[in-house]
Order: structure tokens, then sequence, then C-alpha cells
């Protein structure tokens, strides 16, 4: 297993990965079932070859064989740091793949002097427990509405 920062060259190719993310999450949304992806993909990947070449935002990839099983997504502006994506592909959860990621990520912002740290986590996703583990609070709740 190889675990290194994507290039952009790469980064169309976590598509796949976002494709099952947003299936997880409708899967296990304890009110939205059906709303994920929230935008493109296409739209999601040119963010983050946007961020990339703005120096704003990182990809850390975990190749197994040449095949992306994972990867942490962060951005920061100014002291502000955003975990954005933390993906492992079902058939490697509960290997210490995510515990790697968030250690990737956790010395990132300490490099780029981050103060504080913001995620967003889909009610019922059970990631929350390992977010805690490393000390994430709620801040505030978010609430939505689907307008039919």
């Amino acid at each position: 297993m190889e675990q290194r920062v994507l290039n952009i060259e790469e980064i169309d190719l976590l598509e796949s990965c976002l494709i099952e993310l947003a299936a997880y999450h409708n899967k296990v949304s304890t009110h939205f079932n059906s709303i994920y992806p929230l935008k493109p993909y296409h739209e999601t990947l040119n963010t983050m070859k946007k961020q990339m070449r703005e120096s704003s935002g990182i990809v850390n990839g975990l190749l197994l064989d040449g095949e992306i099983i994972g990867f942490c997504k962060i951005s920061f502006e100014r002291k502000s740091g955003t975990l954005d994506y933390l993906y492992v592909n079902k058939k490697y959860r509960n290997r210490g793949y995510g515990r790697l990621l968030m250690d990737w990520a956790m010395k990132e912002f300490q490099r780029n002097d981050v103060e504080i740290i913001d995620l967003k986590i889909v009610a019922g996703n059970s990631a929350d427990k390992m977010y805690k583990k490393y000390g994430f609070q709620p801040q505030l709740t978010v609430m939505s509405k689907i307008i039919e």
C-alpha cells in the first residue's frame, strides 16, 4: 500500500470513490437518503483541481496495486482548515486506513498553521466516532428541508 499526495492529473480517478461515497451517504443518512451527491461529480473534481492549483487544497491518496482505495481532501484559508473528504473503499475499512489519512490531515493542518478545523458529517454516518477520537466536537447543527 502506498500513501502519497495526488497530483492534479490523478484527481479525475477519484470519481468512482465519490460515487461510492454518495451511495454510502444515501444509505446511512438519517433523513435524506436520496439527495447525494449534492452537486455533479465533475464540479467536485474541478473544485479539487482549482484548489490544488491555488495551493489552498491537497488530496492524499491510498493506492494498492495502482488503484486508489482511499483518499482525504483538505483545504485551508488563513488560519481555518476544512476536512472536505475522507473516504476508504468499503473492502478496506476497519484496517486503520482512515486513521492513516486522518493522521496525515492533522499534520498538514499543523504544518499550515491552521488553528481551527471544520468538517461536515452526514447524520447517521458512524465515522463520527473516529472524528471524536481526534478531538472534534459539534459546533453547530445544520438543518435542511427538501422542497417538493
